[in-house]
Formats: structure tokens, C-alpha cells, sequence
């Protein structure tokens, strides 16, 4: 479209130049012809008045020359007319060509310029998804070490627990324990509680005074493996622990809390 819009453009630039070159030569002769007219009339007119003879006292010959000075002095200026006519319907075609020319700029100007708005449009487009590209690469190759990362920590992991002699399997997307084929019950030792008479007398007391066991024990360290294990664990999918009570016992002291946390952590990794 921009190129034939140029062609037309240069196609109009040479037509309104050959015109106006034709125009310029036709007025140029016209003149010309006008001022020898005019020269050759004044000249007559002078040698007329110089002689000083009316024009009853003319000869026939002197008549007839000037009849047929006359005829031609019609004739050119009817040319002239005919000229002057022709150049004007030049000019106005001129002026219908310059018009024309005007609109087909417009028109290009404004076509070159929707152009380059849509190339500006197409960059700026361009550019967006370049940056998104930029983006999603970074965080696919982010996601990928990531994986890269999880890959060898459960490789690591599944390398110690075969070392340590733990059964577990692998998944894709974390480590789990294998599941009890039979519901296991906790069992837990309790101590015999002798009853003694409490002493009332206060001689015996002094002798042997009572003594008060703190109760405390030391809790069972957990072995690295367990601390490992604990993050791929799955709370919601561990088994329900039950505990089977034969014979209502007196109330006793209980166990720490951290004592218990490790005896369950202990028995569910062991599934």
C-alpha cells in the first residue's frame, strides 16, 4: 500500500510539472506574438500620422494592407482567446491535480501513521512476552532445583534408612511410612504400688522419715533417623493408637509429656 501510494504521488509530481512547463511555453509565444502585433501596429500608426494622409486619400493598395493588417490583428487575438481559454482549463486541471495530491498525502501521512502505531503496538507486545518468557524460564529453572534439591535429600534419606535398617518406601511427592498390616496396641508398663500404713507415731517418724520419689525419668533420646522422618510424616493418615486397659489401677503419677511424644513417634515409625 506505501509503495503504490508513492508511485501515484511521483506520477502526479510529473504530470503537474509537464504541465506547468507546457503552460509557461504557450504563454511565452502568446506574449511574443502580442508584442510584434502591437510593435507592427504602432509602427503603422506612426508612418500614418508622420504622413499626414486621411484615410480617403489613401490609395487602394495602401487600404488593403491595412484591411488585411487588421484581419490578422482579429485573427491572433481570437488565438489568444483560444489560449488564454486553453490555459485556464490547464489550470484548472492543475488545480484538481494539487488537490488530489493533497488528499493521497493526507492519506499516506495518516496510513504511515497507523503503521507506526501498530509497530509500536507490536513491540510493546513483543516486549511483554519476552519479559514473561524471561519470567517463566526463572521459575521453571528455580523449580527445578527445587526438585533437583528434594531429589537428593530423599535419595540421602532413603541411603540411612537402608543403613539403619529402616523399612520405608519412596513416593514422588514425599517419603512415607509403611502402613501396620494389624492394628497395634500400646503397651505400657506400670510399676506395683506397695501400700504402706502411713506411721503415726512420732518417735518412728523421727527414726525413719518419709521419703518422696520425684517421679521423674529420663525421656529416650531419638535416634537421627526418627528427627528425619518426622518432616515427610503425615499427620492426618497416621493410625489411631489404642490402649487396652485390663484392671482399673490406683491413680499414679504420670509420665512426662515428652516421654510419651517419643514412645508413639517411636512405634509409628517402626510400621
Amino acid at each position: 500500500m506505501t509503495s503504490e501510494a508513492a508511485i501515484h504521488k511521483r506520477n502526479l509530481d510529473s504530470a503537474i510539472l509537464f504541465m506547468q512547463q507546457e503552460h509557461a511555453e504557450t504563454l511565452k509565444g502568446l506574449h511574443k506574438e502580442i508584442e510584434n502585433l502591437q510593435k507592427k501596429c504602432s509602427e503603422l500608426t506612426f508612418q500614418l500620422n508622420m504622413q499626414g494622409i486621411g484615410a480617403d486619400f489613401l490609395d487602394p493598395g495602401s487600404n488593403s494592407k491595412l484591411t488585411q493588417v487588421e484581419d490578422n490583428l482579429k485573427i491572433q487575438t481570437q488565438k489568444s482567446k483560444q489560449l488564454e481559454s486553453e490555459i485556464e482549463k490547464k489550470d484548472k486541471h492543475i488545480k484538481d491535480y494539487e488537490i488530489s495530491y493533497k488528499k493521497q498525502k493526507m492519506k499516506f501521512l495518516d496510513e504511515n501513521r497507523k503503521t507506526s502505531q501498530e509497530m509500536d503496538r507490536l513491540k510493546a507486545e513483543n516486549e511483554s512476552k519476552a519479559n514473561q518468557v524471561a519470567y517463566l524460564t526463572s521459575e521453571l529453572h528455580k523449580l527445578k532445583k527445587l526438585q533437583l534439591e528434594h531429589s537428593t535429600e530423599r535419595k540421602a534419606f532413603v541411603a540411612e534408612a537402608h543403613k539403619s535398617g529402616t523399612k520405608a518406601y519412596v513416593s514422588e511427592a514425599r517419603i512415607l511410612p509403611i502402613p501396620p498390616k494389624e492394628p497395634v496396641t500400646l503397651k505400657i508398663r506400670r510399676g506395683n504400688i506397695r501400700h504402706v500404713k502411713p506411721q503415726t507415731n512420732k518417735e518412728d517418724l523421727e527414726r525413719h522419715p518419709l521419703r518422696v520419689s520425684s517421679g521423674s525419668s529420663s525421656t529416650r533420646s531419638e535416634s537421627p533417623t526418627i528427627e528425619k522422618a518426622k518432616q515427610f510424616l503425615r499427620p492426618e493418615r497416621e493410625p489411631s493408637i489404642e490402649v487396652k486397659e485390663r484392671h482399673p489401677l490406683p491413680p499414679i503419677r504420670s509420665a512426662p509429656r515428652e516421654k510419651k511424644e517419643a514412645i508413639q513417634n517411636m512405634f509409628i515409625f517402626k510400621r
